[in-house]
């Protein structure tokens, strides 16, 4: 793709998946706002569909990436690859992702959502590569007890807790 002198590389799979996800969300918001208008039908909904679809347009804007004359060298557009994280060790990282976000679901009522938050947090971490052992044990004991809070605030529903 070219704009002006300038020639860009389209992220096409990045760029059709989110603008599907950013479609889902505006089709949802329509919908909530065709059943109620009300501000305590909406209040949590709203805001929540705004800020995915701005980050719909931050992510849009950046699967266009402009073409380099030095990448047109042999080889070097592999070694670009490899910087920018593809390749097996990557794909493992996002699958222990999925695996460790299914996991802190399921275990939502078996643990509680402190202890579960608290886990997910650590684990998580720890497969994007985070080994200080200072960050791993702060980080996600603050993150869970501010989300464990900020739930607790929000929605005054009952929740599964352990400690708290």
């Amino acid at each position: 793709m070219r704009i002006g002198r300038t020639r860009y590389r389209v992220e096409w799979a990045h760029l059709a998946f989110s603008t599907a996800m950013a479609i889902v969300i505006v089709a949802y918001l329509l919908d909530v706002r065709a059943v109620s208008t009300n501000l305590m039908n909406t209040i949590f909904v709203q805001p929540v569909g705004l800020i995915a679809i701005s980050i719909y347009l931050f992510i849009a804007f950046h699967c266009f990436r402009p073409e380099t004359a030095d990448l047109k060298v042999a080889g070097e557009a592999d070694a670009l690859d490899e910087e920018q994280g593809e390749g097996l060790p990557e794909t493992l990282r996002v699958v222990g992702m999925m695996v460790a976000l299914g996991l802190y679901a399921c275990s939502l009522n078996l643990l509680g959502f402190d202890i579960a938050t608290w886990l997910f947090a650590l684990v998580a971490m720890f497969i994007c590569g985070e080994r200080s052992p200072r960050k791993l044990i702060f980080f996600p004991i603050i993150l869970g007890f501010g989300v464990v809070y900020l739930f607790q605030y929000i929605i005054p529903f009952p929740m599964p807790m352990s400690i708290i």
